[in-house]
């Protein structure tokens, strides 16, 4: 599957567009559980750096 939003710059998106792999219910779980504090926009650019480096450590 092609994330078609991928090369939209964050800052451009618009508030109600939702990353195809980070729903917004999850950010709305983490946030209300206080584990973030993050933006939504925000809160995708953080885990996808999070799983980029998983994947880059688990692949050495």
């Amino acid at each position: 599957m092609t994330d078609h939003n991928q090369n939209i710059p964050l800052r451009g998106r618009r508030a109600s567009h939702e990353h195809p792999q980070f729903p917004r219910q999850d950010w709305q779980l983490e946030y209300q559980n206080g584990d973030t504090r993050l933006a939504y926009w925000d809160w995708v650019a953080k885990v996808r750096e999070e799983t980029r480096s998983l994947r880059h450590h688990a692949g050495a």
